[in-house]
């Protein structure tokens, strides 16, 4: 089964571009396209896309409001938002509303293909060159509020620490460096956290983290 897909963005010679780069692979067909928000929800509510590529700014309705509308229907749809602003505050938004991707514009045609695929498998995608700050901006929110949330999927108080720092781009030397722990025993705790919340690398765990909100992150310096 080919995986469906719907393009929304206001610039049409983008969007048919698009369009022709990513019907050359075999498991993936585009259903439609909109030109706006309001047409993004409405083709989106009709025909039921696996994955939306969705344009941060277009008229009638934007991409972050947009996404939010279509994820109230379709918790299942999964959206990423293609856009020329890299500004951690929209990224933010965009998690928000319940995107499952963001990339800019400029990636290359396999990114784009290979971050249908990764959302399409349940996995979140944030371009990396926007990682660290997305997860810097993240935790000086977390330090803001004091109420914790419960920890999901079984963690313990050491795992999410760990968790944490990984978000923070932190090596397993570097973690282990500033718990007091072995890097060995820093790996058996990654090996458990990866198993518990159904990732693979450390780029899906960040992502976890930001999207679980937790609130209980260790008071540390952000990275240099």
């Amino acid at each position: 089964m080919k995986i469906q897909v719907l393009i929304a963005d206001d610039q049409t010679l983008f969007r048919e571009a698009l369009e022709q780069a990513i019907s050359l692979e075999k498991d993936i067909e585009v259903i439609g396209g909109a030109a706006d928000g309001e047409e993004a929800v409405r083709k989106a509510l009709a025909s039921r896309p696996e994955v939306i590529l969705m344009d941060l700014k277009m008229p009638r309705m934007d991409g972050i409001s947009a996404t939010r509308r279509i994820k109230e229907s379709l918790p299942g749809c999964r959206i990423v938002m293609m856009t020329l602003f890299g500004d951690e505050e929209y990224v933010h938004q965009a998690i928000l509303a319940g995107a499952d991707g963001y990339l800019l514009k400029d990636v290359r045609r396999l990114q784009v293909v290979e971050a249908i695929r990764q959302v399409h498998r349940n996995r979140c995608l944030i371009d990396p060159s926007l990682m660290r700050g997305v997860v810097d901006q993240y935790v000086r929110m977390s330090r803001g509020e004091s109420a914790a949330r419960p920890r999901p999927d079984g963690l313990t108080e050491r795992e999410v620490e760990i968790l944490s720092l990984v978000a923070r781009g932190r090596s397993n030397k570097e973690i282990a460096d500033s718990l007091f722990l072995t890097v060995g025993t820093v790996k058996t705790h990654l090996y458990n956290v990866y198993q518990k919340i159904g990732v693979s690398d450390r780029t899906q765990a960040a992502l976890y983290y930001i999207h679980k909100g937790f609130k209980d992150a260790p008071a540390e310096s952000p990275p240099r």
